[in-house]
């Protein structure tokens, strides 16, 4: 189980704090849909997007069902329990809406959403980042 910068599969679990609002994908996102070259897809692969906050996990249950690029593989996290987690916000497009739920036995607010498509991950990285020349380390 290792901690990630960016995480994508075909089932994954988010969890956070505040409340997740699922969005249909639109241009009113563009200025973070450069993270997006990471994993070498556009805006029009996925249907639905959010930015999770406060506390935020991102758990791989399952991972893509397409094969990827070795250079996508080296930057983010695909294997089953690879995880993101970040304290203040990470961006979030999946092809499905999901059902959010309240986690139990988590205390106040937890909110948590299973997303059986595929799904991609970022930490917020703000809008001048520039994933040409991000280079991955990994946490355990």
């Amino acid at each position: 189980m290792s901690n990630y910068d960016f995480i994508y599969g075909s089932k994954v679990i988010i969890q956070c704090q505040q409340q997740i609002n699922m969005l249909p994908c639109n241009d009113r996102e563009n200025e973070y849909t450069k993270y997006l070259i990471l994993i070498k897809k556009d805006t029009s692969f996925f249907t639905h997007w959010c930015k999770p906050r406060h506390a935020v996990k991102c758990i791989v249950r399952a991972p893509p069902e397409e094969s990827l690029d070795s250079d996508v593989l080296e930057k983010v996290g695909t294997n089953i329990d690879d995880m993101l987690v970040e304290q203040t916000r990470a961006l979030s497009w999946t092809k499905a809406e999901g059902d959010v739920r309240h986690v139990p036995h988590s205390g106040h607010g937890k909110q948590q959403i299973i997303l059986k498509a595929p799904t991609f991950c970022a930490k917020d990285k703000g809008i001048t980042f520039d994933p040409e020349n991000y280079s991955y380390s990994i946490s355990d």
